[in-house]
C-alpha cells in the first residue's frame, strides 16, 4: 500500500478521458484474446502491458483493454507479446493483435512507458524509510502499553471516578 501510494504520485492512473480513448482506439474489445468488452463492468480491465512488478508505468500507453480470464488468470506478470502469442490461435490473429498495441504506443512518448530507473530506486528507498519510521512508532506504542501496568489503570480508574467510592 506504501509502494503504490508513491507510486501514484509520479505515476497516476489513466483519466477517464485517456481510458475512454484507449477503449476507442482497441474496439472495446480484449488486446489479447479480441473478446468484446463493456467498459466499466467487472470482466473488463486496463492491463498492464509492462508490469508494475517490472517497472512498467500506469501511464495509458501503457494499458489496454483486457478481459478478466486474460488479466487475472493466464498474463499475469508474463511479457506481452509472449503472452500473446500464446493467445492467438492463427499468425494473423497475433500479427493482427500485435500491430494495434504497437500503433496504439506510437501515439506516445517512448519515456510514458516506463519510469527512470533512478526514480523506480528512489521510491524503493522512500517505501523502505516509511516502514521503518512505522515500525518504530509501534515500538513506542507498544513500549507505553507494556509500562501501563495494573497500577496505571487503577490511577487511571481512581482520576476517572471509577473508585467505587
Amino acid at each position: 500500500m506504501i509502494r503504490r501510494s508513491l507510486f501514484e504520485i509520479v505515476d497516476p492512473q489513466p483519466t477517464p478521458a485517456q481510458e475512454a480513448r484507449l477503449w476507442g482506439d482497441f474496439g472495446s474489445a480484449c488486446a489479447y484474446c479480441g473478446l468484446t468488452l463493456i467498459q466499466g463492468e467487472k470482466r473488463a480491465h486496463l492491463d498492464h502491458l509492462v508490469p508494475s512488478s517490472a517497472g512498467g508505468r500506469n501511464h495509458v500507453v501503457n494499458r489496454v483493454p483486457a478481459c478478466a480470464p486474460c488479466n487475472e488468470g493466464e498474463k499475469r506478470d508474463l511479457d506481452w507479446e509472449t503472452f500473446l502469442r500464446k493467445k492467438s490461435a492463427a499468425e494473423e490473429d497475433f500479427e493482427a493483435r500485435r500491430a494495434r498495441i504497437v500503433a496504439w504506443q506510437a501515439q506516445f512518448e517512448e519515456d510514458d512507458l516506463q519510469l527512470p530507473q533512478v526514480l523506480i530506486e528512489e521510491i524503493k528507498k522512500a517505501e523502505i524509510r516509511a516502514i521503518e519510521a512505522y515500525d518504530s512508532a509501534v515500538a513506542v506504542v507498544r513500549t507505553l502499553k507494556a509500562q501501563s501496568g495494573p497500577a496505571q489503570k487503577r490511577a487511571t480508574q481512581v482520576t476517572a471516578g471509577g473508585d467505587g467510592a
